[in-house]
């Protein structure tokens, strides 16, 4: 990345965090990267629309890897909540 100002950030929504690098380009755009996930790049009118679409992309990326592999990946915590079938519960 080429430009003249960097920054970095984390951001949250619930447990998941990126490290997101954005820079403004010398026509003014804005690029943000999410450098942990390689071809998560995406560009905005302002920074907060280029996170915005880098963040949102990581989602897609993660989901994608998700489904094709059928496993959670170890940075991600789950719990499995055990439910009793409709009906059963009735008349105890």
């Amino acid at each position: 990345m080429t430009a003249s100002a960097t920054v970095r950030r984390s951001v949250k929504s619930q447990d998941l965090r990126f490290n997101i690098e954005t820079e403004r380009e010398n026509d003014g755009r804005w690029i943000a990267e999410i450098a942990d996930i390689p071809g998560v790049l995406a560009y905005g009118r302002t920074e907060n629309q280029a996170k915005a679409s880098a963040y949102a992309l990581a989602l897609r990326v993660i989901t994608d890897r998700v489904e094709k592999s059928r496993t959670v990946p170890e940075s991600i915590s789950s719990s499995v909540l055990q439910r009793e079938p409709m009906g059963q519960h009735e008349g105890r």
